[in-house]
């Protein structure tokens, strides 16, 4: 490791001159976009690439930006500690060359592209924002993903398609999209809602955040649904421990002013619930007939009601819970394309990613795995799999670590309640979606970005400005 830190220290010193120049606030801002770029590619690229080739633009633009990052954060460490992990960096490491010796092996350039993302990419990225901690990275990537969600909810209002009975969809035409996109805005704008201090700021948070987790419950996606709940129960969990140490006030006050906040953030959720349906129903029917030829598609349901739309959205969350197959249907047919992919891996990968599959009741052409794990061990062989196991389990173990100290009254930083709010969300479509590469798949991009954070050995916590 030290070799090669040196290594990079001689790289970044004549990039840090060049940079010596540029103002401090532009290099934010650049940075800034790029972030809000690698977010939203995945949503956009295909709506412009319809013919399968959005994949390898997504991929490129995503490592042409993340080098970007770098180039604009890298500083000298002039024999300065890092405090970086090698754990994770190993592991990474070991998994990308996986990756790029299968691209080689096979010929397939996305493999090679995906081990580089994986392992030089995701170690120089750890090690580039660790040396410029002062630009503070994890804000910048807060900020983005907000900005990236009030633009994505802007355009899904004026050209994208009303709320239907089957799933909604926004301006991605997938609910699964969609549902990965909202997994990742969420733990940007409650990391956004620690900054502010105002109290419109927070209740206009409040209000945006429950409009993007109606829309994730219309899309009717389990999955994705239950990633967000899943970073909500985080972020309150630590928010309440953090917050013994920021109070002077007596527990059963501490109890009650809780109890009035969630009363309060209760009820703008329930207005916004009902907000957000007359947003993707009437408003959306207007804009629609006054703007007919900027629409991405005109399918507009005008008899659906709330009651209905609620029914229909039980019927996709209950699915499976009474039903004869349950494991099969509670899992949409994932269970035999698990058994199936299993059966294939072997040391050696695959040259394709997908198979095609045909059951007694449902086929597919070309499909993935539907789960991460099978997913990389089938692409790049069964340590690559192992690999990524690994690096999920000590990041599970990090994180009951600081749950175990925040329950000791150790002061939890935001950066790492935001890091740990990204694995909340990342493990459920982690087991149901086979993606796995950054860039390409949201949820899995923003995981990877988060190691940076693991990564950091431990450090006393000091009191930070965290916001209840």
């Amino acid at each position: 490791m030290d070799k090669i830190l040196s290594i990079y220290d001689r790289a970044v010193q004549p990039i840090e001159s060049m940079r010596s120049n540029v103002n401090s606030k532009v290099i934010k801002i650049i940075i800034g976009i790029s972030y809000m770029l690698i977010f939203l590619n995945p949503v956009i690229l295909p709506l412009i690439f319809r013919n399968g080739e959005s994949y390898r633009f997504v991929l490129m633009s995503g490592v042409i930006l993340t080098g970007i990052i770098i180039i604009l954060s890298a500083k000298s460490l002039k024999g300065r500690n890092l405090g970086l992990s090698s754990t994770y960096l190993y592991l990474m490491a070991f998994v990308g060359f996986l990756f790029m010796v299968h691209g080689i092996y096979f010929g397939a350039a996305a493999y090679i592209i995906i081990g580089f993302s994986f392992s030089i990419m995701s170690i120089l990225y750890s090690v580039a924002i660790s040396s410029s901690y002062e630009l503070n990275h994890i804000s910048i990537i807060a900020s983005s993903l907000e900005y990236a969600a009030i633009i994505f909810v802007i355009v899904s209002i004026i050209i994208g398609p009303g709320l239907i009975m089957a799933q909604y969809t926004a301006i991605t035409t997938n609910p699964n999209l969609l549902g990965n996109l909202l997994i990742i805005v969420v733990p940007g704008v409650l990391y956004r809602l620690y900054m502010c201090n105002s109290i419109w700021q927070k209740l206009s948070r409040y209000f945006f955040l429950s409009m993007l987790v109606t829309m994730c419950f219309f899309s009717n996606s389990r999955t994705n649904f239950l990633g967000i709940i899943l970073e909500l129960v985080t972020y309150g969990i630590f928010s309440i421990l953090n917050s013994r140490q920021n109070s002077k006030l007596k527990k059963t006050k501490r109890l009650k002013n809780g109890a009035i906040k969630l009363i309060v953030v209760g009820l703008i959720a329930l207005v916004t619930w009902f907000f957000t349906f007359f947003m993707l129903t009437d408003i959306k029917h207007t804009i629609a007939n006054l703007l007919p030829s900027i629409q991405i598609e005109m399918d507009i349901d005008d008899s659906i009601n709330f009651k209905e739309s609620l029914e229909e959205s039980s019927r996709h969350f209950t699915k499976g819970i009474a039903g004869v197959n349950k494991n099969e249907e509670v899992a949409s047919g994932r269970v035999n394309i698990w058994k199936a992919f299993l059966k294939d891996v072997k040391l050696v990968g695959h040259q394709k990613e997908g198979k095609d599959l045909t059951f007694k009741d449902r086929k597919y052409k070309n499909t993935n795995a539907h789960n991460v794990y099978l997913q990389m061990a089938y692409a790049a062989g069964a340590p690559a799999g192992l690999g990524m196991i690994a690096i999920v389990l000590a990041v599970i173990a990090a994180s009951f670590k600081k749950l175990y100290l925040a329950f000791n009254r150790v002061y939890i930083t935001k950066d790492e309640i935001f890091a740990m709010m990204v694995l909340a969300g990342f493990l459920f479509p982690s087991f149901t979606s086979g993606g796995y590469p950054m860039y390409v798949y949201m949820p899995s991009t923003l995981f990877w970005m988060s190691l940076c954070i693991f990564s950091r050995k431990d450090r006393n916590n000091e009191k930070g400005t965290f916001n209840r």
